[in-house]
């Protein structure tokens, strides 16, 4: 019969069900949601980038609203194409979010794995890392600036030391004061 592995199957996957593992997920979906929306700054980032590209390019929308062309369209098809994956993840993060967090409490309200089980772990992984992203941007961006800033220091340096050496006049042929008292005294 068609029924008997399938119910075979489930049998098999109520025994294997953790329900540890999706508590604790239902508990840290949520907070890692919050912690990205709390951050702010990453998420609306993501959201305001094809914004601002879009904006950017008036001239360009203007143009092709005028007459639609491939040359026209070459640089919004780019920022399309640019802009998509960024898009894509302001979605994904909204989307692993509520279905993890469904799929883990309807886990544990029915006391057996909904749907495909490997979503919970994948959402839960993926909020993680967008919740990082933002301050591990910041903190990128932080060093960027520190070795800039190092960078201008060591140029400013070494134009110091080209103006110091420009400004001294060069050696002459006399001897040097110390070498004409250390010939007096032997």
């Amino acid at each position: 019969m068609m029924t008997e592995p399938f119910l075979a199957a489930s049998h098999h996957t109520a025994a294997a069900f953790n329900a540890d593992f999706y508590t604790v997920a239902s508990t840290v979906i949520p907070v890692l949601f919050l912690a990205i929306a709390v951050q702010g700054t990453m998420y609306e980032e993501l959201l305001k980038a094809p914004a601002r590209t879009l904006l950017g390019m008036t001239d360009e929308l203007m143009s092709y609203a005028r007459r639609p062309s491939l040359r026209t369209g070459r640089p919004l098809i780019a920022a399309a194409i640019l802009n998509a994956p960024i898009m894509i993840l302001a979605i994904a993060i909204v989307i692993f979010g509520a279905a993890g967090e469904a799929q883990a409490l309807l886990a544990l309200y029915w006391k057996r794995p909904v749907g495909v089980p490997l979503l919970v772990l994948i959402a839960t992984l993926f909020l993680a890392a967008a919740a990082v992203a933002g301050p591990f941007a910041r903190l990128v961006r932080l060093a960027l600036w520190f070795l800039a800033l190092a960078a201008r220091t060591d140029r400013e340096a070494a134009a110091e030391n080209a103006r110091a050496a420009a400004a001294t006049p060069p050696p002459t042929e006399q001897q040097p004061p110390n070498a004409a008292s250390s010939e007096a005294e032997s």
